[in-house]
C-alpha cells in the first residue's frame, strides 16, 4: 500500500498546534540523542575518532596566547556547576516573584536533571582526561561526556525556552536562539582550549544536553 505524501501532510497539518509542537520537540530530541549515540559508538569501536580527537586538541593548543588564557578560564566558568546553580537560584527567584510556579518547576527539574545525567554518564564511560596537551586549569573526574557542555547546554536552553513564552515573534525567538547557541559554543570551545576535554566529549555533552531539554520540554 503506497502512502500519499499530500494526504500525510494534510493529516499532519490538521493536528492541534500543541501536538505539532510536541512532535517537533520529540523529533529534535531523538536527532540529538542519535548523534550522542553515534559519537559514543564510534569512540569505543573505532580508534580513528580517538586519533582525530587528539589532532584537533593539539591544533587548538597551538592557538593559545597569554591574553586568551585568562579569558578562556572566565568563559568556561559560565558552564561550571557553581555558576549554573547560582543562575538557577536567581531564575527561580525571578520566576517565583512573577508567580510562575510552573516555570520554577520546569527550571529546577531541568537543571538538576542535567547535573544528574552528567554525573551518571561520566561514571558509566569512565574516560580519562586528555594528556596530549597541558591543562590550563586543574580538573578532576572523568572526561566523557563534558559535564560543562552538558549542563550549560541544558541550562541555557531551558532559559531560552522560558524566555520564548514572553517573545512570540519568530525574529525575537531567533535572536534568543542565536545568543544561546553562541553562549553554548563558547563554553564548549573553552573546554578544548583549556585542554581538559576532547572534542568528542564536548560534542556528546552538547547533544545529550539538548536531547534532555527537548524531551523534557515536550512532556512537561
Amino acid at each position: 500500500m503506497k502512502m500519499n505524501p499530500q494526504s500525510w501532510l494534510k493529516d499532519f497539518s490538521a493536528l492541534p498546534p500543541s501536538v505539532i509542537r510536541r512532535l517537533v520537540w520529540v523529533g529534535g530530541g531523538f536527532l540529538f540523542f542519535s548523534i550522542f549515540l553515534k559519537v559514543t559508538w564510534e569512540l569505543y569501536e573505532d580508534s580513528a575518532l580517538r586519533l582525530l580527537d587528539q589532532r584537533i586538541l593539539i591544533f587548538i593548543a597551538k592557538l593559545r596566547i597569554p591574553i586568551l588564557n585568562g579569558a578562556a578560564v572566565d568563559l568556561t566558568a559560565l558552564g561550571s556547576a557553581t555558576l549554573i546553580a547560582l543562575f538557577t537560584i536567581l531564575g527561580l527567584v525571578l520566576l517565583w516573584l512573577n508567580a510562575d510556579r510552573l516555570g520554577c518547576l520546569y527550571l529546577v527539574i531541568g537543571s538538576v536533571g542535567a547535573g544528574i545525567w552528567a554525573f551518571l554518564l561520566k561514571q558509566l564511560f569512565t574516560r580519562d582526561r586528555p594528556t596530549v596537551v597541558p591543562h590550563l586549569v586543574a580538573v578532576s573526574g572523568f572526561s566523557y561526556p563534558s559535564g560543562h557542555s552538558l549542563t550549560a547546554t541544558s541550562f541555557y536552553l531551558l532559559i531560552m525556552f522560558l524566555a520564548w513564552r514572553y517573545y512570540q515573534s519568530w525574529k525575537s525567538r531567533f535572536v534568543l536562539l542565536a545568543c544561546t547557541v553562541t553562549m553554548i559554543g563558547i563554553i564548549g570551545f573553552s573546554r578544548l582550549y583549556l585542554g581538559v576535554h576532547y572534542p568528542s566529549d564536548v560534542l556528546s555533552g552538547m547533544c545529550f544536553g539538548a536531547a534532555w531539554v527537548l524531551f523534557f520540554t515536550a512532556y512537561f
